[in-house]
């Protein structure tokens, strides 16, 4: 089984994340702020993070930095979303090993 890690403060996305990794091969844990998210990787020890940059409470830049320096979490992979596409494009220069996608949620009004 393939565990994962969204933290992401968007409740909009979950249910999009919930929806592609749906099945018997995938374990989804969601969290709506850094600390949180980082509690859940601690507790799991994720396959993957799925990991907003922008969040309410600790950045997702310390989150991704706390990954980086647990060798326990050294297996796990990181995929970074960002609604800020220089930002986004910032991290990815600087760790190649990240996979970075920029997303914008459009809301009709």
């Amino acid at each position: 089984m393939v565990v994962i890690v969204a933290i992401d403060d968007d409740r909009l996305l979950h249910p999009v994340i919930k929806h592609t990794f749906k099945g018997d091969d995938f374990h989804v844990h969601y969290a709506l702020d850094g600390q949180q998210g980082w509690e859940l990787i601690l507790a799991h020890r994720p396959d993957y993070v799925l990991l907003d940059l922008d969040l309410p409470d600790v950045a997702g830049e310390e989150i991704l930095g706390r990954i980086k320096a647990d060798a326990s979490l050294e297996h796990t992979k990181i995929v970074l979303f960002s609604g800020n596409d220089l930002e986004a494009d910032a991290i990815a220069k600087q760790m190649p090993d990240v996979t970075v996608h920029g997303y914008k949620l459009i809301v009709p009004q």
